[in-house]
């Protein structure tokens, strides 16, 4: 028999894998009751299945994100089941029009910060859940961008 491994093959953080795509994932995993469970998603996402700690890699990001109130931890099921929430769902699906998608894709790098003083402005009016997965997307645009990727 093969030993498991005992470390994480992969990583769930944030810069790895951003909260869209969590969110994202535990939407198109839910079963008939609308929940889906650490082990489900880890599948989902291609993790090792040899990797002893992929489910608690997932359930530690999704217990973040718990927090935030995009996604509801089942408290009463073991193993751990998990589902999006109403404002999850909301994020996850927020669009903008056709024209405001072109006026983005045309502007000029250097009218970014102009852009970026109306974000934080509107940023501190936001609810928790908007505000903290705005903060999130821009810290991990940093990291990428810092680390060259």
């Amino acid at each position: 028999m093969k030993p498991r491994k005992k470390q994480p093959s992969s990583s769930l953080n944030l810069y790895a894998f951003s909260d869209e795509e969590l969110l994202a994932l535990v939407k198109d995993n839910l079963d008939q009751e609308g929940w889906v469970t650490s082990a489900e998603l880890a599948d989902a996402i291609g993790l090792d299945p040899e990797d002893d700690n992929r489910s608690h890699c997932v359930a530690q990001r999704l217990s973040w994100m718990v927090r935030f109130g995009v996604v509801q931890k089942d408290k009463e099921k073991v193993p751990a089941r998990w589902t999006i929430t109403g404002r999850g769902i909301v994020i996850l699906e927020a669009t903008f029009s056709a024209d405001l998608q072109a006026a983005l894709a045309k502007m000029k790098g250097d009218a970014l910060w102009r852009l970026a003083r109306d974000v934080t402005t509107r940023y501190g009016q936001a609810d928790q859940a908007s505000a903290v997965m705005v903060r999130r997307s821009f810290q991990r645009a940093h990291k990428l961008r810092s680390n060259g990727s």
